[in-house]
């Protein structure tokens, strides 16, 4: 089925590099040399937000920076309460995941508690939603009191372009839906 697009195509896409360097994107947006910057840095937020040319494209993601405490590194890692209070001291919410059970490869914190392995292995073998939330409040409760993360903030992605740019909508994981993009005069 063919839909009417109330905007142009575009013919070609050409990805320009602007390298490490965060001034050049924002420089090669303010000067028109782009249209949009694909994944834009939080630091260059507020000089694209000044851009009168420039609408800015957001969208919620699952992405987070985690503080990981290393057990057994030094002292004030494996201080339970002192973990406790770095979560207390954000604003956020604890998730668990599956890089804490002891002796997964990617348990790079190295938490190492028996009941979390136990109440994991139970959860993962409840098929009934209600009864295995039940035991995930209890594994999330764990964490929160022994956990070795602090997860201070949810990450937003942006997507600033310039104004003439139609149908762009940013995509929490960077999917690029290019055929719907267009150009106004």
């Amino acid at each position: 089925m063919n839909e009417r697009r109330e905007h142009p195509y575009i013919d070609a896409f050409e990805v320009l590099d602007p390298g490490d360097d965060p001034a050049a994107a924002i420089g090669m947006l303010a000067s028109r040399q782009v249209h949009f910057i694909d994944g834009a840095d939080i630091i260059q937020l507020a000089t694209f937000q000044n851009m009168a040319h420039v609408d800015i494209h957001t969208a919620n993601t699952a992405r987070t920076a985690v503080a990981r405490f290393r057990r057994g590194s030094h002292e004030l890692a494996d201080n339970v309460k002192v973990n406790k209070a770095l979560r207390m001291a954000v604003d956020s919410a604890t998730i668990l995941g599956l890089a804490y059970r002891l002796g997964v490869p990617r348990n790079t914190s190295n938490f190492s508690n028996p009941t979390f392995d136990a109440l994991l292995s139970k959860a993962e073998g409840i098929l009934d939603v209600e009864a295995r939330r039940e035991v995930m409040v209890e594994i999330q409760t764990l964490m929160q009191e022994e956990g070795p993360i602090v997860q201070p903030l949810w990450q937003a992605v942006y997507t600033p372009a310039d104004k003439a740019v139609v149908g762009l909508e940013t995509h929490p994981t960077g999917y690029c839906v290019w055929e719907n993009y267009g150009i106004t005069a």
